[in-house]
């Protein structure tokens, strides 16, 4: 008689949706220009600059307030600004309303207006794979993969649909190199490893 081993309901959750943060402006030290003007005993002096529709809808998105975010990313789409983030962001408003067809279309228009939008292959794909439909949760996220091949997250959740396909192999090969990515074991992954190497 086979061995039954049931996997513990810790590793049936997918990692969750990414929202577009503020976009990190670029270091020209990166880029071969050296910053002579930054000195030990030098003084920055800030200028709060006007927010932008964006950043007032991703506040209220952050402080809970979902019908003022909808709003001004509604306003900032309007307006042609960051349109691809604002359709994303409002893409993950509507999937924790549980509107998962509407989300569908507003990560959709994301693609739309840039088809590499990282944040909205991945989150199609976990509302691919909320809805069931693994054949295209998987191509979002090794969409996602194309566009970053470092984003953890996608690995992780890529093993998860391995896991359903009975793709144990698979499934490890993600998890070993989630945790690569990450820099560190993580205790739960390893344990799920260890579990899936026994039912091979």
């Amino acid at each position: 008689m086979a061995k039954v081993i049931r996997l513990s309901d810790d590793y049936s959750s997918r990692l969750g949706l990414k929202k577009v943060r503020r976009r990190k402006k670029p270091d020209l030290e990166d880029h071969g220009q050296l910053n002579m003007f930054t000195s030990e005993d030098s003084k920055i002096i800030h200028f709060k600059a006007p927010s932008s529709l964006f950043d007032i809808a991703l506040n209220h998105d952050e402080d809970g307030k979902d019908e003022a975010a909808e709003e001004y990313y509604l306003k900032a789409i309007d307006k042609g600004e960051l349109k691809d983030d604002a359709y994303c962001n409002l893409g993950i408003l509507r999937t924790k309303q549980g509107r998962l067809p509407e989300s569908v279309d507003l990560f959709s228009k994301a693609l739309q207006v840039n088809s590499r939008h990282l944040e909205s292959h991945f989150n199609l794909g976990n509302v691919y794979s909320d809805m069931g439909n693994n054949k295209l949760a998987k191509f979002h996220y090794e969409t996602a993969l194309i566009i970053d091949p470092n984003f953890a997250d996608c690995f992780y959740n890529l093993a998860l649909l391995f896991i359903e396909e009975k793709s144990y192999d698979e499934a490890i090969r993600s998890l070993l190199k989630y945790q690569q990515l990450l820099g560190y074991p993580e205790e739960s992954v390893q344990s799920l490893i260890n579990d899936l190497k026994t039912l091979m």
